[in-house]
């Protein structure tokens, strides 16, 4: 009798733990929302940084991108470095990057439904609606408040990259493929888990340098520059 006391005392407690941890799940689940305090304490702030000839004339990716990454960090006074440099072997292209974060393990299939989804809409629709949209799919995940911040941190580093360069979120002619590129890159760079250390003066320069080194891919890729014939 007192074993099934004791036994029926403990699964009382694992019900109500359980229970608890749920409802402290979903109810973290529902606190989601996105926060763009970020972008606009950057809100009017244009940085316009020049890349050296040697860097634009160097034929290897992955050391023409951590030329990148250099200069970045030397031009805004941070050390800006990502916790997975697979991402830096890619080639300019939208496909292999989501195949290389498939594999690595830091985009998951919705990642790669979410980006098909921002490159589709940015073609039709402005900025400000693509952007409600990928609101919209992400909440829809249900994620945890931890695996929320990653998207609400891309979300405002598409809307730097916007304000530093609007031709880098439009989908035409001349730039076809490109968009997809830069919209899985800036989500790949966010997704690795970067490790930023800022200038104490200007603490905000990581998220700015995580926007311009996404802006510097779009930029070395020579179909995005090509001028209309």
């Amino acid at each position: 009798m007192k074993n099934l006391l004791k036994i029926s005392f403990l699964l009382i407690l694992t019900i109500s733990f359980n229970s608890c941890s749920e409802e402290s799940f979903n109810d973290e689940i529902n606190s989601n929302k996105f926060d763009y305090s970020l972008f606009n304490s950057l809100k009017g702030i244009k940085v316009d940084i020049d890349y050296p000839e040697p860097i634009k004339n160097i034929s290897s990716i992955i050391e023409k991108n951590r030329a990148i990454t250099n200069h970045i960090n030397s031009e805004l006074g941070v050390n800006l470095n990502l916790t997975n440099e697979s991402v830096e072997y890619a080639a300019y292209n939208t496909d292999e990057i989501i195949e290389i974060g498939l594999r690595e393990g830091f985009f998951e299939e919705h990642d790669k439904s979410i980006i098909l989804q921002l490159d589709n809409d940015l073609s039709s629709l402005d900025f400000e609606n693509s952007i409600q949209n990928f609101e919209t799919k992400v909440l829809t995940l249900n994620l945890s408040s931890s695996e929320f911040e990653k998207y609400n941190t891309w979300a405002n580093i598409l809307k730097l990259i916007n304000q530093e360069n609007p031709n880098a979120l439009v989908s035409n002619y001349q730039q076809k493929g490109c968009l997809g590129a830069i919209l899985a890159y800036s989500g790949a760079t966010v997704a690795v888990g970067v490790a930023c250390v800022p200038n104490p003066t200007t603490p905000i320069a990581c998220p700015l340098a995580i926007a311009l080194k996404s802006l510097a891919y779009f930029n070395m890729i020579d179909a995005c520059n090509e001028e209309e014939e």
